[in-house]
């Protein structure tokens, strides 16, 4: 499992361009993020396919993607890890095919989804 943190520095002093979904990004040409450092999140993905980067943290995105578009498996992802609701064993079988892939560890919220009951010792600030 290669950690996010070996991308440290990668784009140093380079802007990053970040793509989520949305209806705005049919205001953009499909090559806007060719020529840049560009993360898709979600399903920006399908507008943008040959940005720098991909990120997703949900398991179903990241099954639609690898069946709709094969070469997402070979492509340098960037993934939430574990999965929003899923288990790191779910998680890893999901991902346990893509070689070019970093993982984000991050504490999601508890089952019930109640803010209140959030860690905030690790969250970067309160809201």
């Amino acid at each position: 499992m290669r950690l996010i943190t070996e991308l440290h520095n990668r784009h140093l002093n380079q802007p990053i361009w970040i793509a989520g979904s949305d209806p705005t990004l049919a205001e953009y040409p499909n090559s806007f993020l060719e020529d840049k450092v560009g993360i898709t999140m979600h399903l920006a993905h399908v507008k943008f396919p040959r940005a720098t980067y991909r990120y997703a943290n949900e398991y179903d995105r990241v099954e639609y993607l690898k069946r709709t578009f094969p070469s997402f498996r070979t492509q340098t992802n960037i993934f939430g890890w574990p999965f929003y609701g899923k288990s790191k064993q779910d998680s890893r079988a999901l991902t346990e095919d893509m070689d070019r892939a970093y993982f984000l560890h991050w504490r999601i919220y508890p089952p019930a989804g109640i803010r209140e009951h959030v860690d905030w010792k690790y969250t970067w600030r309160k809201v």
